[in-house]
């Protein structure tokens, strides 16, 4: 059926632009080159192209080929359609002085009422009764009449095909044209067919004038110097001859379906077969093939030409002679109705086996890469290949390197990995372009409204160039692991003016934890793009689009900060560094007092005191003991948390007033109380009155020791660890303080210890001295992607070269081992759960720093600034459609983007050997 071949054609057209191109049929390709062989000389032997050994610029002559020869077929069909040579002599002129011919079908209909006859009518069967008299039945029958009236009508059916200047239809010229009437009966007086002119069916054939010299001669060729000249099958050339041949197949089938559908349909009495009308036995001379001749293949020659289109007028005639003996000349449904049908599917057929020609010139292409590499390029393979070319042409100082560094405390074993994979599929490593700057240069981060951390140390610059292929997003994936017994803090953010780094994320990574974090790589307009966007707004929207977009630049530097822990600390707790090294269980309860409990360094901190010994045993020693103190604080302070709770089940029914007596209801009595109350305090002594400033055998916890004769502020004399009053006790142990020996009962109390004046061990470590130089270099890195895009936009072969950004994105995984002998085990973190992450990391940092006034002097910055190069197919299709090597494409524009951060001419980067080749 025409109208499903005609549907075939558009989907296969639609499927081409968005998906490439999709398999030829190759049965019905080598079908129609079987026909072609039967006619030619049995020394001339076509073959399929891709049958043949042949040349690249055999494919460009075999696409010229078959749209000269479909050139030639649709003029034969004009011809016996109607078009004369003199018709055709002037479409050509109309052509030739550059004005627009198009081809017309034209219809109307009109119907007039006849006659009106009334009719007797018999009904459909008969009525017969039986009569029995006696031994005998006579039978009698009778015809059923009814009276009708038929209504006759004059139905007058006018079509004509005519071409025409299209900006003047005045100037016409007829090619067929068809008056003719039927008799249509009805038994109603509604008129079935109203007076009408219907709308015509125009299409354009100027492109098909412009083919053909003055002399008829066919000249169709590709420009293949055209800068859009990319295949055989991908120029502007080709693409014009598949427009026009997809309108006169649309065409001729608009017209196939009001004969079948509408005009035929009125002639309901006719004994026409309609099945003939087919071209079946009419040779399609179109078709992708090459003569044989010794194993290699060959264009057609003139004398192949001239008998093929010989065979295809015969068989043409032919046709229309078979038609001619069935078809009257009479009648909606005559031999023209037939022949014009006939021509009309005839077209229809070139246009889509001409389409299927030069298709299958780029599927010979498509299916001979794809032999030669052994199949489809992966994007895995693809990244492979832009790596091993990296290593070839580059310096070895300049050449991109694998993102992926451990995290190391001086020389000690690392304390866990940091990497950037392409993603959890593809877990191989991105390669950048890295430049380290060693710097005591101080930055910041804004921890909250009041608090601003400053940090230095290791700053590594990239410049990471993506690929996306049809413009799909690149995924990557942030993957950071810390080694058992080992931990850091990971910020994820973006660079800021001024020095300052703005975290989006923040993480604690420690014992054997695996975070996953999924990255999102898009691109911004390119720098092109930007231009001409701007070049016609005013004044005042140009100023706001150039900030707009130098914002987006800016906040395109991804940075990753690591800040180690352990030298932190032992920074803080006045340690000498490395100290903490062996140190495992005090680390980790060092980390549980600030995460979880959110205890003062001070409380924890070495603190030189006179007559105390100042070596580092000793110093790691009063760290560790302080530790304990607090753990035993921690300790009794559940322990109370949970007799008060249930002291509170017990007594719920007592009176309101001993509910009131929340910390001991004991009488104060001078030098000595007992807190008999409930609260903070066991039943034999509770959190008593007298204690602040003065004695008491009452202790907060326990009856042998405690807070004593803490002051809390008042003139008492006492400190508030066991240091003042006459106590029995300290708090945490049986019978100490934090670092110093208790009293015994009764003892005189002794003087109040002085505070000592801070020693050199703890004094706030001296903020690393400013490098003037290295401010320049920090606003040159926020500068970055605004001299990267300006290198780009002066360099016309990076068109597709877009600033990029990188953003974590949904599904952030969190992995590791709770307990030593247990298994790994998986957790999301929903977006819900990331401020939590956020809010520990923070808590975390605020402690070690004091709030911002210790330095951080050992972590590490990461800063990326990404660039997307953007190709509009896939990698074969670059190849194929565009004709464009991506390996190629992407080194130079690698090289060009890794100069701007190099500070460095692009062939500075590169081996002499590979200068030229790399910078094409």
């Amino acid at each position: 059926d025409l109208k499903l071949q005609f549907l075939y054609f558009i989907v296969h057209i639609a499927t081409m632009s968005l998906f490439g191109v999709p398999p030829v049929p190759d049965k019905e390709v080598k079908a129609a080159i079987e026909k072609v062989k039967s006619v030619l000389d049995q020394t001339r032997v076509p073959k399929y192209a891709a049958d043949v050994d042949h040349t690249y610029d055999d494919k460009f002559v075999l696409a010229e080929f078959v749209t000269n020869t479909a050139v030639a077929a649709m003029i034969t069909c004009l011809e016996h359609i109607g078009m004369t040579s003199q018709a055709m002599r002037q479409l050509q002129q109309w052509a030739a002085g550059k004005k627009r011919v198009t081809l017309r079908f034209e219809r109307s209909h009109r119907c007039e009422h006849k006659s009106t006859n009334v009719k007797e009518m018999a009904r459909d069967g008969t009525y017969i009764t039986r009569v029995q008299t006696g031994f005998e039945s006579n039978q009698t029958t009778y015809e059923v009449k009814e009276r009708v009236t038929e209504y006759l009508w004059s139905f007058t059916g006018s079509y004509r095909v005519v071409a025409f200047i299209t900006e003047d239809p005045t100037h016409a010229v007829p090619l067929v044209s068809k008056t003719d009437s039927v008799l249509v009966k009805t038994y109603s007086d509604a008129n079935p067919h109203e007076d009408t002119v219907l709308p015509p069916f125009d299409t354009e054939i100027t492109w098909l004038l412009n083919r053909l010299d003055p002399s008829m001669q066919l000249i169709f060729n590709i420009n293949r110097l055209h800068k859009d000249c990319h295949t055989p099958y991908r120029n502007e050339d080709v693409s014009s001859a598949l427009t026009y041949f997809g309108n006169i197949a649309s065409w001729c089938t608009s017209v196939l379906t009001y004969f079948k559908a509408t005009l035929f349909p009125i002639q309901a009495e006719h004994n026409y077969d309609l099945s003939m009308l087919n071209d079946d036995t009419i040779l399609n001379p179109v078709v992708p093939a090459l003569i044989d001749e010794d194993g290699k293949g060959t264009a057609m020659k003139a004398g192949d030409l001239k008998v093929l289109f010989e065979n295809h007028v015969g068989s043409i005639k032919k046709k229309l002679s078979e038609l001619a003996s069935v078809f009257g000349t009479s009648g909606l449904i005559t031999q023209k109705e037939a022949s014009l049908s006939i021509m009309l599917i005839h077209v229809s057929h070139i246009a889509l086996q001409y389409q299927q020609s030069v298709e299958a010139v780029e599927n010979m292409l498509h299916k001979q890469l794809c032999d030669a590499i052994g199949g489809e390029c992966s994007m895995k393979a693809f990244r492979e290949y832009v790596s091993s070319c990296g290593k070839k042409v580059y310096k070895d100082e300049y050449r991109p390197k694998p993102f992926s560094y451990t995290v190391r405390y001086g020389n000690h074993h690392p304390e866990g990995e940091v990497s950037i994979e392409h993603s959890e599929f593809d877990p191989s490593l991105i390669y950048a372009a890295v430049m380290q700057r060693d710097s005591t240069e101080m930055m910041t981060i804004p921890l909250n409204a009041s608090c601003t951390l400053q940090f230095s140390g290791e700053k590594y610059v990239h410049s990471y160039v993506a690929h996306m292929f049809r413009r799909q997003e690149e995924q990557l994936t942030l993957t950071a692991r810390a080694r058992q017994f080992s931990g850091y803090i990971l910020l994820i953010g973006k660079l800021g003016g001024g020095g300052t780094f703005l975290p989006d994320h923040a993480l604690i990574v420690q014992n054997k934890d695996t975070y996953t974090i999924p990255l999102q790589v898009a691109a911004l307009p390119t720098a092109k793009a930007f231009r001409d966007a701007i070049a016609s707004l005013s004044p005042e929207q140009r100023e706001f689009a150039e900030v707009v977009r130098s914002l987006q630049l800016q906040g395109s530097l991804f940075a990753i900060c690591i800040v180690q822990i352990k030298p932190l600390l032992e920074q803080l707790l006045n340690l000498p560094p490395g100290s903490l090294t062996k140190k495992v269980r005090l680390t980790q309860k060092l980390l549980d007092l600030f995460i979880r409990y959110q205890v003062p360094s001070d409380l924890v901190a070495f603190q030189s005191e006179g007559g105390c010994e100042d070596t580092p045993a000793a110093r790691i020693q009063q760290v560790e003991s302080n530790v304990a103190s607090m753990f035993a604080m921690i300790d009794e302070a559940k322990e109370e948390e949970i007799k008060e709770a249930q002291q509170q089940r017990d007594h719920d029914g007592e009176d309101e007033e001993e509910k009131e007596c929340a910390f001991g209801s004991g009488t104060p009595t001078p030098g000595k109380s007992k807190g008999k109350g409930k609260g903070f305090g066991a039943s034999a002594g509770g959190f008593s009155y007298s204690g602040f400033g003065g004695a008491s055998t009452a202790s907060f916890g326990s009856s042998g020791g405690g807070f004593g004769g803490a002051t809390f502020g008042s003139s008492g004399g006492g400190s508030l660890f066991g240091g003042g009053g006459n106590a029995t006790g300290s708090f945490g142990s049986g019978g100490g303080g934090f670092g110093c020996t208790a009293l015994p009962p009764g003892a005189p109390a002794p003087a109040p210890v002085p505070t000592p004046a801070p020693s050199s061990s703890t004094q706030q470590p001296a903020q690393p001295a400013r490098d003037e130089n290295m401010d320049v270099d920090i606003e040159d890195l926020v500068a970055l992607p605004s001299k990267i895009d300006k290198r780009i936009l002066e360099d016309p072969a990076s068109t597709c070269l877009h600033p990029g950004t990188i953003s974590v994105a949904f599904g952030v995984r969190k992995s590791g081992q709770k307990r030593l002998l247990g298994g790994e085990i998986s957790q999301q973190l929903l977006d819900d759960l990331l401020p939590g992450e956020k809010t520990k990391a923070y808590d975390l940092l605020d402690a070690l720093t004091k709030s911002g006034l210790v330095p951080i002097t050992h972590s590490t910055l990461h800063v990326v600034v990404p660039t997307v190069h953007n190709f509009e197919e896939t990698i074969t299709n670059t190849l194929i459609k565009k004709n464009v090597n991506p390996l190629k494409v992407l080194q130079h524009s690698t090289v060009l983007v890794n100069s701007v951060l190099y500070n460095q001419e692009p062939q500075h980067l590169l081996k002499e050997a590979d200068k030229a080749k790399a910078l094409q």
